[in-house]
């Protein structure tokens, strides 16, 4: 199953990026409404309550049914992959406005950056990719550390992203 879902995930990430070129080279349109909100607010807001509601319940899920720990484990990774997905689609077209708006990019772009270690240490803790020669000095527990670090960060970070663009601060 390792194998099979470590082939998914990295197809996901491949096709996130290819997204986030063709949105940037505008063969992808992301000018309208899905609802009251734009197409680019829909894609980050979506993904962003996946991270922000299920992770703290798989915290909480994991400790009290071990048994089903694995569909846990399954859903946070591929939930947590989509949702990338999705705010990398927000993270594009926003990339792609005119650089009036860039003055309120900053903390948008600490929370992406903030994101991409956040998948890229799951994908080292899960799949556990490191290099041979690099396990001395990087380990397994080191890296969940950093998980959960960037995770408390990434909710810091949504949080002043979500209050700046609410003008509330």
């Amino acid at each position: 199953m390792k194998n099979k879902s470590f082939f998914i995930i990295t197809s996901l990430i491949f096709i996130t990026i290819l997204l986030m070129i063709l949105i940037l080279i505008d063969v992808i349109v992301t000018q309208f409404s899905i609802g009251a909100l734009s197409f680019k607010h829909f894609m980050g807001i979506s993904g962003s309550v996946f991270i922000s509601v299920y992770t703290p319940i798989y915290i909480i899920l994991k400790r009290r049914y071990n048994s089903k720990l694995r569909y846990f484990l399954n859903l946070h990774i591929f939930g947590n992959v989509i949702s990338f997905m999705l705010i990398s689609i927000h993270f594009a077209v926003k990339i792609k406005e005119p650089q009036v708006y860039y003055s309120w990019l900053w903390e948008g772009l600490g929370l992406y950056i903030v994101l991409i270690v956040l998948i890229f240490t799951g994908l080292v803790q899960r799949f556990q990719i490191i290099p041979k020669k690099w396990i001395q000095r990087y380990s397994i527990h080191i890296n969940r550390r950093f998980h959960i670090f960037f995770g408390g960060l990434f909710f810091v970070f949504l949080l002043i992203h979500v209050l700046i663009n609410l003008e509330i601060i």
